[in-house]
């Protein structure tokens, strides 16, 4: 989980349980994502900036298994990405369903 501190979001946990858990959910979930044959919108947030390295390799990992995966990283967003910055989501969203009607 996350806490505000000083005007930051900051992690409540450690970046390597967040990195165990994160590998855990990954591999339990691999065999279900090679499934997905639909365009998949995945967003997902930029804070707190400690976690940008295992939100990109995780986000690689989805590139692998999701063929047609399109990915957007959330600015100034933590955890709820359409609460930090809905403008921003919905336009994603709204993109992401008008290339489905194409």
């Amino acid at each position: 989980t996350m806490k505000k501190e000083s005007g930051k979001i900051i992690p409540r946990i450690s970046l390597e349980t967040a990195n165990q858990v994160s590998s855990l959910l990954f591999n339990y979930s691999v065999s279900r994502l090679k499934k997905i044959q639909k365009p998949v919108l995945l967003l997902y947030p930029s804070l707190p900036e400690e976690y940008q390295s295992t939100r990109t390799e995780g986000v690689s990992k989805f590139n692998e298994q999701v063929e047609n995966l399109q990915e957007f990283v959330v600015p100034n967003s933590s955890h709820d990405v359409l609460v930090d910055n809905p403008v921003y989501v919905n336009e994603k969203v709204w993109e992401f369903i008008k290339r489905l009607s194409l």
